[in-house]
């Protein structure tokens, strides 16, 4: 269970050796504070408000965090949903009926994933695809954990 922080988001640095402060004044937030790294990802508080949707500032991508509620950890927002269809014929219509981009299928697996659009509110998206009657299970993917290799 998560619920959404509209106090913290994330951005992404462009790379592992760009200061999290620097990604922070690509974005014209060069106030905010740091709370933690994750891999490339900054999450950072600040004064504003904002809600579960993808931003784009420039040539970076603001993500909405979650607090997980059983660990206390902090998750991004990533703008994927994982989907898990009925019948896999249905995944091109499913796009088109919530206005998603069809990022990878993996007809395998009965498993696609998709990509929100800017500005539009990922859990509205999760819900609307969770009680579509073609869908079995669908989830929006969300980082809590980041690997980095030293």
């Amino acid at each position: 269970r998560y619920q959404h922080l509209p106090e913290v988001s994330a951005v992404e640095r462009r790379t592992l050796d760009e200061s999290p402060q620097l990604a922070l004044e690509r974005l014209g937030a060069g106030g905010a504070q740091v709370i933690k790294t994750k891999g490339k990802l900054v999450l950072f508080r600040s004064t504003q408000q904002r809600p579960a949707l993808l931003e784009g500032v420039g040539s970076s991508a603001v993500y909405p965090t979650v607090l997980n509620i059983r660990t206390g950890g902090i998750g991004v927002l990533t703008g994927t949903q994982v989907v898990v269809p009925k019948n896999m014929a249905d995944a091109t219509a499913i796009a088109s009926s919530h206005g998603l981009e069809t990022v990878r299928e993996f007809p395998h697996l009965r498993t696609v994933f998709y990509r929100v659009k800017a500005d539009m509110d990922i859990a509205d998206v999760a819900a609307g695809l969770q009680a579509d009657a073609r869908v079995e299970r669908a989830y929006p993917e969300i980082i809590e954990h980041v690997y980095v290799p030293h």
